[in-house]
Order: structure tokens, then C-alpha cells, then sequence
């Protein structure tokens, strides 16, 4: 995955896209919520040790350019957020897209963990999220997507198009914007 991402650094700068990654990462000495962790320099991981959540200077970067953004895009927790030791860093951004959301900024979460996070967290309606849309691979594949209602719990199944005319359909006569993929 390193050549890719650097590809991907590269690409960004050529298109003077500001790609902000992780400065500095929580670490644990297992993959468990009761082990030993530190907070590090993300390119400081010592070798048996793992990164399991945002350090609070990567959160702190963070949260200017998600309160500086009029549109949004978040795809994937920033840590481990299953476990409470390490759910800090994505509760974060839960809280910062939820200021972004009250100040007018469009968002867009995308990606099931993300999904989960939002809504385990109580996010989801701070959020102003009115649908879901799940898209897993069997579905891509089938050419389907499940899209459910986040008020009412309602969710059909059916074809990328109609799927689409449903939702656009949707928020616009809720005067909404904002949708949830995973």
C-alpha cells in the first residue's frame, strides 16, 4: 500500500489539493481496550505496538480544516471507536462534522464503519442525516443498493437508478442534503 499512497501524496500535490494525514497516533501494545497505550508520532510506531486512535495534535489539525470546509467527506473512524479506550479521536470528528453540519456545511459519511460509528455515537440526527445507503459487494456486483430511512426505519432494495431518483426525490422534499453510504 506505501507505492499507492504515495501516488496518491503525489497526485494530490500536482492538483494543489491539501492532503492532511496523521501526525501523531494513540498506540497499544495489543488489540484489546485494556492494553498499554501511548501516544506517539504517527511515524514513531515501535515495532509490537499498533495504532488504534488519532493523537490529539492530528485531531487538533484536523478540526480546522473540517470547521473551515463547506462540504465534507468522511469515509472511515479515525481509531478504534468499537472499543471505548480508543473511540476518542472518531467521537471527535463526530463532534467537529457536527459543528461544520450547524454551520451550513454539507456532509457526506461515507463507508459502513463510519455508518456505525455515527450512529452508535448519537450523531446520526446532529448530523441532519436523513437516509442511509448501504453498498456492500454483492450489491455493487448486482448492480443494488439498500437505502434506509433514518427516520422511520423503512428500507428497500433496489437498483442503483431508482435507488438514486428515491433519495434525490426524498431530500428534496425534506429540503435536506446530507446522506450517509456505507
Amino acid at each position: 500500500l506505501i507505492p499507492q499512497a504515495l501516488d496518491i501524496i503525489a497526485r494530490a500535490k500536482e492538483l494543489g489539493v491539501n492532503l492532511s494525514v496523521s501526525v501523531e497516533t494513540v498506540i497499544a501494545d495489543g488489540f484489546s481496550n485494556e492494553a498499554n497505550h501511548k501516544t506517539v508520532p504517527s511515524m514513531s510506531i515501535p515495532e509490537g505496538w499498533e495504532g488504534m486512535d488519532a493523537g490529539k495534535a492530528s485531531l487538533e489539525n484536523w478540526k480546522k480544516i473540517i470547521l473551515d470546509s463547506k462540504t465534507i467527506l468522511w469515509n472511515g473512524p479515525v481509531g478504534v471507536f468499537e472499543m471505548d479506550t480508543f473511540a476518542k479521536g472518531t467521537l471527535q470528528i463526530a463532534e467537529y462534522l457536527a459543528e461544520a453540519t450547524a454551520n451550513g456545511a454539507y456532509t457526506l459519511v461515507g463507508g459502513g464503519d463510519s455508518v456505525a460509528a455515527v450512529t452508535k455515537m448519537g450523531y446520526a440526527d446532529k448530523l441532519g442525516i436523513p437516509y442511509a445507503a448501504f453498498l456492500g459487494e454483492d450489491e455493487i456486483a448486482a448492480g443494488q443498493i439498500t437505502v434506509k430511512d433514518m427516520q422511520t426505519g423503512e428500507q428497500i432494495t433496489s437498483g442503483l437508478e431508482e435507488a438514486a431518483a428515491r433519495i434525490r426525490a426524498g431530500l428534496a422534499a425534506k429540503n435536506e442534503g446530507r446522506l450517509i453510504l456505507g
